[in-house]
């Protein structure tokens, strides 16, 4: 099967009852040949073909069996990875530029070629040796992997505007909920887990107006499924939709393992090491901060609040970065300090307690809070934290 027809023939088939008529449609762009095939090309074709399967199929869910659906997602993840060859698209197009103003520049270089021909035959004696020498090792590179050799400038090309497509396909059609329906929770969490990481990792400067336009789609709808997953009920409660929306942040985030876990990809960006590592996925981070105030401030709200009383459980996805939560609220200070408008009561209480320790941590926050808040609505948040602390 030729991924790359198909994957063209499938985006222009809409999303209706088309798929039905085809019924080996799904099962053809996820046979295990494909999907384990080792040329990364075959690899980013089928995802963008499975990506189109899901749009065609939906509501419907095309696959089945747990195996498939955790190997289809597996691939998407991989292929997302090559959005980091961004640049080799933007070098094509501007070879082809150059490839047309060297045509125009043709008859004025005529002259010089004659010159450029001797000089490079006196040159290609002395070439000959290195490349005899370098061409030993080259042959030993390409034998490490016959099937997947090193990306070229047009492989990287195909590779980015696939993972581009997909990601596209993603955000747009919610793709990344099938992932949370496998039943080993684990792996759908992982599988998740790994979807963000692998979007905020290939992040650049060239990567991050793509990736960002998208992610933000992503990540609410994560969030909303991670809440509609996690249903937490009492014998006085059960069946009352508002106190299970009463429970969407306070205890999601006890008891969902996707939420905590999307939380820290999101938030350890914003601090040291992964700030100065990535400094581009560290301003993808404090743009959904902004972009994503409601489905991602009060989980982060509450997450600060147990950090700063040191109630983050040892085994939690949150712990490692509730250590950092002094970083983290200084960060989202400087980012949006909105984020923090309700942990000044809470810095309140804890300013008000007979532990001398506790009081000057509580102080130490609020005055990391306050410093970065931008001058303009300094004054009004300023007189809130001390009517606070009154």
């Amino acid at each position: 099967m030729n991924t790359q027809p198909l994957a063209m023939k499938l985006r222009e088939i809409n999303q209706s009852e088309d798929g039905g008529r085809m019924p080996k449609l799904a099962s053809a762009v996820t046979h295990q040949y494909v999907l384990k095939h080792q040329s990364s090309l075959v690899v980013a074709y089928a995802s963008a073909c499975a990506s189109e399967v899901f749009r065609i199929f939906a509501p419907e869910q095309p696959y089945e069996k747990e195996e498939t659906l955790r190997a289809v997602y597996e691939n998407f993840n991989q292929t997302l990875g090559w959005l980091k060859y961004a640049s080799s698209s933007s070098s094509r197009r501007k070879k082809d530029h150059d490839d047309e103003d060297d045509e125009n520049e043709d008859d004025e270089d005529e002259d010089d070629e004659g010159e450029k021909e001797e000089k490079e035959e006196e040159e290609e004696d002395g070439k000959k040796t290195k490349k005899k020498n370098s061409k030993k090792s080259t042959k030993k590179k390409t034998k490490a992997d016959p099937a997947n050799p090193p990306p070229n400038l047009e492989r990287k090309r195909i590779l980015f505007e696939q993972s581009e497509r997909l990601l596209r396909n993603i955000a747009q059609y919610g793709l990344c909920v099938p992932v949370l329906d496998l039943e080993d929770k684990s792996t759908s969490v992982e599988l998740a887990k790994d979807l963000f990481e692998t979007l905020f990792d290939a992040t650049t400067a060239k990567t991050e107006p793509i990736i960002g336009e998208n992610v933000a789609r992503v990540l609410n709808t994560m969030i909303e499924e991670a809440a509609e997953d996690t249903t937490v009920t009492d014998g006085n409660n059960t069946g009352n939709a508002n106190y299970n929306k009463s429970l969407f942040h306070d205890e999601v985030l006890e008891h969902s393992p996707l939420l905590p876990e999307i939380l820290e990809q999101t938030l350890s960006r914003l601090v040291e090491p992964k700030k100065s590592q990535n400094p581009s996925a560290h301003a993808l981070s404090s743009a959904l901060v902004v972009s994503c105030s409601t489905s991602l401030h009060v989980p982060t709200q509450k997450f600060l609040v147990k950090s700063i009383r040191n109630l983050v459980p040892k085994n939690h996805a949150l712990f490692n970065l509730s250590k950092k939560h002094a970083a983290i609220l200084e960060a989202l200070a400087s980012v949006d300090a909105a984020v923090l408008s309700t942990l000044w009561p809470e810095l309140h209480e804890e300013a008000r307690s007979e532990e001398v320790a506790q009081r000057l941590k509580a102080c130490a926050l609020l005055g990391l809070s306050l410093i970065h808040i931008s001058e303009p609505t300094r004054p009004r948040l300023i007189s809130y934290a001390v009517f606070c602390l009154k």
